[in-house]
C-alpha cells in the first residue's frame, strides 16, 4: 500500500494481482574496522648476532647430517624467520621447549637439542657476556642518578623548615603588675594585711615608643620579603638543577640505547 499514489490507483483498483510486492527492506551497513598490525621491532645488534649464528650453525648441521646435494635446502627447515624469533627472546629461552614453543616444533631429528647447545655456546662467549655487563653497568647508571638527584632533593631546605625560622620579636607595652597591701579588713586582725593582685592600667605609648615599633613593623617586613624572594630563587635553583640533570640522565639513556640497538 506504501507504493499507491495518485498516479496508479485507478490501474490497482482494476488489477489487484498487479500490486507489486512490499519493498525489500534496506539492510543497515556494516562498519568495518581496519586492524592496523603493530609494527614489527627491528633487532638490536646482540640479537642480529644471535640469529646470524643460529643460521650459521643450522647451515653446517644440515650439510654434515644429509650432505650437499638434496631436493631442498636448510633454510627451508630452519632460517632467518626462525631464527630472529628465537634471537628476540634469548634472555626467556632457557629449555628445548621454549625453542619448540617459538619455532612450532622440530623439523629435523636433533634440531632443537642442537639448537639449543649453540645458544648455550653463545651465551658463554666473549659477546654475549660483554652484553651482560654493558646491562648490568647501564642499571648501576641508572640507579646512582636517581640516588643523586634524591640527595639533592634531601640537601634543599623545604618550605616548612624556613617558616620555622627565628623571627625578632616586636617590644610591647607589658602590664604592669604591682602588689600593694590594702587596708585591714573589718573582720581582719588589727595589724593583717590582705595583699591582693591589681592590675594597673596601660600607660600610653610615647611618640618615641610608636616609632620604633613602626620601624621594627617595617623591618620585620623587608625581612621576610628577603625571605620570600630568597626561598623563590632557592626554589628556581633547584628546579633547573634537576632539569639539567633530567635532561644529562635523558642523553645518556638514548645514546646507551642507541648503541645497544
Amino acid at each position: 500500500m506504501k507504493q499507491m499514489n495518485q498516479s496508479n490507483f485507478d490501474a490497482i483498483l482494476n488489477n489487484p494481482k498487479d500490486v507489486p510486492g512490499p519493498l525489500p527492506e534496506e539492510q543497515p551497513k556494516i562498519k568495518r574496522t581496519r586492524v592496523t598490525k603493530p609494527k614489527e621491532r627491528k633487532l638490536r645488534p646482540i640479537e642480529l648476532q644471535v640469529s646470524l649464528t643460529l643460521v650459521k650453525c643450522f647451515n653446517q648441521f644440515f650439510a654434515d647430517t644429509y650432505g650437499r646435494p638434496r631436493l631442498f635446502l636448510p633454510e627451508e627447515l630452519f632460517g632467518p624467520t626462525e631464527a630472529d624469533a628465537i634471537a628476540k627472546k634469548i634472555d626467556q629461552v632457557k629449555t628445548k621447549n621454549d625453542i619448540a614453543k617459538i619455532i612450532g616444533g622440530e623439523q629435523l631429528e636433533g634440531e632443537l637439542a642442537f639448537l639449543q647447545e649453540t645458544i648455550d655456546s653463545f651465551r658463554a662467549g666473549p659477546d654475549y657476556q660483554n652484553y651482560l655487563r654493558e646491562q648490568e653497568e647501564y642499571s648501576k647508571h641508572i640507579d646512582n642518578e636517581m640516588e643523586r638527584i634524591q640527595n639533592l632533593k634531601r640537601k634543599i631546605p623545604s618550605a616548612s623548615a624556613s617558616a620555622q625560622s627565628k623571627n625578632p620579636v616586636l617590644p610591647v607595652q607589658l602590664e604592669s603588675i604591682r602588689t600593694i597591701s590594702t587596708l585591714p579588713r573589718r573582720d581582719a586582725p588589727i595589724g593583717e594585711a590582705t595583699p591582693v593582685t591589681v592590675q594597673a592600667t596601660k600607660p600610653r605609648a610615647t611618640p618615641s615608643q610608636v616609632a620604633e615599633n613602626k620601624r621594627l613593623r617595617a623591618e620585620k617586613k623587608t625581612k621576610k620579603q628577603s625571605e620570600d624572594e630568597k626561598k623563590r630563587l632557592e626554589t628556581r635553583k633547584k628546579w633547573e638543577a634537576d632539569k639539567i640533570v633530567l635532561e644529562e640522565l635523558k642523553k645518556t639513556y638514548t645514546d646507551k640505547r642507541a648503541r645497544l640497538g
